[in-house]
This record gives structure tokens, sequence and C-alpha cells, in this order.
């Protein structure tokens, strides 16, 4: 069988369709990508849509004598002898993340050669895309160790072309039932009084947890997430008599600021739906990292963000929206929202304090005073050791400098370094190694939101001394990182939908 694009590629909808399909599997994942690598030909198709659509820079992976300047090659087995693909030498910089694209993926061969092409030049790669991949080729199998995307499979065999037949009923029939089906649902949503959950699609999970936790209080709300061929959004929700008179809850991501105009579209038009109430949740406040000015000519990106998503969000019938974040980075930024938000900060403490028990000779450990500031209060009943960034001659080492509630039987036996967030991970290393060198056992961490900029997480997947945390405690609070990790030692995932339903049940009653 020859699986042709060319019809899909002459259907300037499907065309569309297709290429948004592919891109949005790498946004919603929010996988970093650098450069779209294309093979050559028809990978230079699907490539510069998808660079396109990712914001990213394109190379060509082409065969000799066909690129110019200084290049770099591979050679590749086929059945009927070899062939050869090439790079320019200056199309990738070290470390930057290349997805490798094609039209279809068979033996994987030309894909395999790819990977070994952009690694000669030092890139990362993070993944390969394809819109048609042959089933019974064992392509994945030689690109075992990267990430594979694939919208279409089909059977190499051509088997899905005869398909049974099937006796079907009367169109008429048919499409009476449908409309009386129809007609029966939408009576129902009209009747159904409980809280609305809608949900940006990287929410999915948790909006659906947070459903089962009281199924007689919420039900899961519809929004499609489209977008019309020049990029902006093009969205549908509920029609407003599903809507009118309900407390709704929207849950929302700020992981990816590239997100936020659609989100900013749906949170400013759900209250002139004439909705009761609307509860947003923006489980991790991503700006909060830059929330002061010290010196003139420096933007204050948490104060701005905090006005630019909720200051234009109308009141809804009885009154403000209210917004959650969990453990924000720095506590003056609730004071940034303006008067149309009432905000209410949570904490996913509780969560690691329920996971510890009644576990004896856990001693609890700040890697700097503002988590002792934060977070002190919460652990009253723990020993507490608090480290900090001091310099030693031209070198800036973390270094145990406080410790609290410490009684002359204290052991070290286990130590948990407590923080709101984590990014590539170097404090806590630091803190791990000045714990050790202080006499503790086992160390293990917690954070709230796991951010890992650039797959960062993987370098806790190693074994080894320098790598060898007990466990890594991290929620759900991010649920593109935590499902990356998810399963891989020694991460555990604790995830804040209960904690979170109980609250939000609170106004939805």
């Amino acid at each position: 069988m020859f699986r042709d694009v060319s019809p899909l590629l002459r259907d300037a909808k499907l065309r569309e369709e297709a290429y948004d399909a592919l891109a949005r599997h790498y946004i919603d994942n929010n996988i970093k990508v650098d450069l779209v690598a294309g093979i050559e030909s028809r990978g230079f198709i699907f490539g510069t849509a998808l660079a396109a659509r990712l914001n990213c820079g394109f190379i060509m992976v082409r065969k000799p004598s066909k690129l110019p300047g200084k290049i770099v090659s591979v050679d590749y087995g086929l059945e009927y002898g070899k062939n050869t693909l090439c790079l320019q030498e200056e199309s990738i910089k070290p470390k930057q993340n290349v997805l490798i694209v094609d039209d279809l993926l068979a033996s994987g061969g030309t894909a395999e050669a790819a990977t070994k092409l952009i690694k000669q030049l030092d890139g990362n790669v993070v993944g390969a895309c394809f819109l048609i991949e042959l089933d019974g080729l064992d392509g994945r199998k030689k690109l075992s160790n990267i990430p594979v995307f694939s919208l279409l499979t089909f059977p190499v065999d051509g088997s899905d072309v005869k398909a049974p037949e099937k006796k079907e009923a009367p169109k008429e029939e048919k499409k009476e039932k449908s409309q009386e089906e129809k007609k029966k649902e939408e009576e129902a949503l009209e009747n159904d009084r409980r809280a609305v959950v809608v949900f940006y699609p990287s929410m999915e999970e948790i909006a659906k947890n947070l459903c089962k936790v009281f199924p007689d209080k919420f039900r899961l709300g519809s929004v499609s997430w489209a977008f019309f061929p020049d990029g902006w959004p093009d969205i549908r929700f509920e029609h407003m008599k599903f809507l009118e008179g309900r407390h709704v809850v929207f849950l929302g991501s700020l992981y990816d600021r590239t997100k936020l105009v659609e989100q900013l579209s749906l949170m400013m038009v759900l209250p002139r739906q004439f909705v009761h109430s609307l509860d947003i949740v923006f489980p991790y406040f991503a700006p909060a990292t830059m929330e002061r000015v010290d010196e003139e000519g420096i933007l204050a990106t948490a104060e701005t963000v905090a006005k630019l998503v909720t200051s234009s969000i109308p009141m809804t019938r009885t009154g403000p929206a209210s917004l959650r974040i969990f453990d924000i980075h720095a506590l003056p930024v609730r004071f940034y929202f303006p008067d149309n938000v009432m905000v209410r900060l949570m904490s996913a403490i509780p969560l690691l304090i329920n996971e510890l028990g009644n576990s004896s000779g856990v001693v609890v450990c700040f890697p700097d005073d503002g988590a002792a500031k934060r977070f002190k209060k919460d652990f009253a009943k723990f020993p507490i050791i608090i480290c900090a960034k001091v310099r030693e001659g031209d070198k800036r080492i973390v270094k145990v400098t406080d410790e609290l509630n410490f009684t002359s039987n204290t052991k070290l036996d286990h130590v948990i370094i407590v923080d709101d967030l984590v990014q590539s991970g170097g404090t806590l290393y630091e803190c791990r190694k000045a714990l050790l060198a202080h006499g503790a056992k086992k160390v293990s961490a917690f954070v709230t939101h796991p951010i890992f900029p650039n797959q960062g997480y993987k370098r806790f997947f190693e074994s080894g001394d320098r790598h060898g945390f007990e466990t890594f405690y991290v929620t759900n609070t991010v649920p593109e990182v935590a499902a990356q990790v998810e399963g891989h030692k020694p991460f555990k995932v604790l995830r804040i939908e209960h904690m979170l339903a109980k609250d939000v049940e609170k106004l939805a009653r």
C-alpha cells in the first residue's frame, strides 16, 4: 500500500487541521522546541508549518550536494544499499532542543540517521513527529530513545482498506434518534444545578478528579479550544442557558505564557453568561519569581501579570470572582491583584504532612530564610534546620546556618528539604550535600511546584551520590511536568484535587 499525502495537502481545511493537531501535541505537553528539523523532502512541508506554529526555527536535513558551506553527514543502510543525510554545521547551537519531522515513519532508518546527525552537532533531540506511522515495520524500535508522536497509524499490509460490511439503520431513523437524544441531553443540562467546571486542556485530569470527589456538586463543562488559521483563539463553549445562575469553576494554567491569551478570553466572557459566581484556579502563579523592583528600569513581572490576568474580569451576579493560588512564591504578590477578584492563597504543605503521617525521626530543612518564613509555622511539631547561601572566599556555598527545636536526642535519620518550587535543582543538591556533611543519613525533598525548565528533572532520574534523594515529593500543580516525572524514582506526585475540591465546594453550596 502506498499512503499518499497529496490529497490532504490539496485540501486547505484538512491540511491546516493536520498542522494544528501536530503542533498541539507539543504545545499542550509544554515541550520546548528551539528548532524543527525537516527531512527531505516532504518533511520540509510539514516541518515549516510546524515551526511556524511552535514559533521556532527550521533547519533542513538534506541529501548530499544540496547544502552550501560546511556540512556534517551520516550514512545509513537501506535494503538495496546506503544513503546519506547532511546538515550545515552552523544549523544547531550546542544543547538546542530539536524536533525531527517527516511525513511518514516506516522502518525508521531515515529518522534514526537524522537523530545521529543532530547529536553530532551536540543538539538535544526532544522527539520525532510524523503525520503517518506504518504499524508492523518496527520504526519505533529504532527511535526507542526519543519520544515519537504520529497523528495517523495504518497497518503496513493495508488490511484497513477492506472494512467489514455493516448494516446501517435508515438515515431518517438515525437522524431522528440523534435529535431526540440531543434534546434529552439539553433538557438534563438545563435542569442540572451543579457547579460547572471548565478547564484549559492541560488541567483536564485535575478537573475530572475534582468532579469525582464531589459528583453531586460538580459537573464537567464543555469548551473547545481551537484556533483560526492565523493562530488567534477560536473558542466555543456551552450555551448561556446551561451556565446562567450556576457557580462556575475555571481551572487554568500560567505555566506557559504562550497559552495566556485564550484563557484570558474565556475568563472575560464567563461572567457575561449571567453565572452566579466564578471561581478561578491557577495552582501555580509563575510570574511571582519577579515580584519587586530594586532599582529603576526593571519590570515587576508579578505585578504586571497579576493585573493583566484579572483586571478585565467583569463582576458576576454575586460579586467579584475568586482566585485560588497554591504556595505563591512571594506573599506580597497577593496585593498586586485588583479589587475585582478576591485572592485565596492555599498551600500544599498539608499533603506532605499527611504523607508523613506518624513517621518518627523526620527533620524538616528549609534551603533559605525565605522558605523558613513561609513554611516554618506549618512544621511546629518537627525539628527544623535552616540552610543559607554564604560566601567563602570567591565561592557561594550552601551551609547549615541554624538549628531549631533540637534536643540532645535529635537524630538526622531522615531530613526532608521543603520549598515552594524547584527549577534547576542546584540549591537542593547543595543543601543535600551540606546535610550529609552534617550527619544526615537520608535526605528527601518536597516542592509544591516542579518547574524544571528544559526537562531538568531528568538529572534526578540518574543514580549516584550526587542525585541520591531518598524521595522527591512534588505536586501536580504543574500537570505538564508532573506527568513527565510520575513513575520515575525518586519522584512521588502528591495530588491536589481532593484538597482543592473540598475548598471550592464551600463556595458551590
